[in-house]
């Protein structure tokens, strides 16, 4: 995948991680079906990925640098709101953005391949 394709997935899994948090309880609840099972393990992968990345972008970037990609991805605030709050300008928060993002998805030399091999190995070992 290529930088941009990865900052998308991320913003995108991001965008829906607190309402998977959710689904999750509930189909830990009816996890009786195949089909409930698996979309339970897609679910926990996906919101498996976010948990990593602000791991990653708090351990390489700082805290704050969490705090603000928490606050315009997962929650949805506006870049001048999150600029607001700390004391920035837009412009800034964009630019270190931009950093964070290449130092976590392209510094650190990110391999989406590793993640898939591993689900599909384990999927054969439940066969």
């Amino acid at each position: 995948m290529e930088f941009k394709e990865k900052v998308e997935a991320f913003k995108a899994s991001c965008r829906v991680y607190k309402q998977e948090r959710a689904r999750i309880i509930e189909l830990r609840k009816k996890r009786s079906d195949p089909i409930t099972f698996q979309l339970l393990r897609y679910t926990e992968a996906d919101t498996k990925f976010v948990e990593e990345k602000l791991d990653e972008i708090e351990t390489i970037c700082g805290p704050n640098a969490r705090v603000m990609v928490w606050y315009l991805y997962v929650e949805g605030r506006t870049q001048q709101e999150v600029a607001d709050e700390f004391k920035i300008t837009r412009r800034q928060l964009q630019y270190s953005l931009n950093k964070w993002m290449e130092k976590v998805f392209i510094e650190n030399n990110d391999d989406d391949g590793d993640e898939v091999e591993e689900t599909n190995s384990s999927d054969e070992e439940e066969k």
